[in-house]
């Protein structure tokens, strides 16, 4: 069986969607680290690892911390001979799976998400992490032809 994993990566929380042979299959939301994200790694196998990368309205400490989050994610889908890495940043997903305006507020962006989501896997989502997740599986699913590959 062929998984893609997406990741919303957070200093605290770590939001996994999984999807199974191109279809939303389950989602996960466990605690940052490594322990953690092994044992979903070792679950699961995947083929593709699609993660969002951090942009810089945060203070600097809190960048490097999730940079340091996303390189450990990206650092055990290597060892675990993930196939492929995409990197995708938020503006890009949340432009095209959600459609979102120049400046929309955050709080605005996260409803849809969450919306968006939930109508995609047709159920209630309450977790706008889980939901970003399961968007940006989305996001790669749609369009891993012509993206790079990392």
């Amino acid at each position: 069986m062929n998984y893609l994993i997406a990741c919303d990566p957070d200093t605290h929380n770590l939001s996994f969607a999984i999807f199974k042979d191109g279809r939303y299959y389950s989602a996960i939301k466990t605690e940052t680290s490594i322990k953690e994200a092994v044992k979903i790694f070792d679950k699961y196998q995947p083929f593709i690892l699609a993660i969002e990368t951090q942009y810089s309205r945060f203070n600097i400490k809190t960048l490097i911390q999730l940079v340091e989050v996303r390189s450990m994610v990206e650092t055990i889908a290597r060892l675990d001979k993930t196939l492929g890495i995409y990197k995708i940043g938020a503006s890009t997903w949340q432009k095209e799976v959600l459609n979102v305006p120049p400046k929309t507020k955050r709080d605005d962006r996260k409803k849809m998400s969450v919306e968006s989501a939930s109508k995609y896997i047709d159920n209630t989502l309450m977790d706008n992490d889980i939901a970003d997740a399961i968007n940006i599986g989305r996001y790669v699913l749609d369009n891993y032809e012509k993206l790079y590959l990392f």
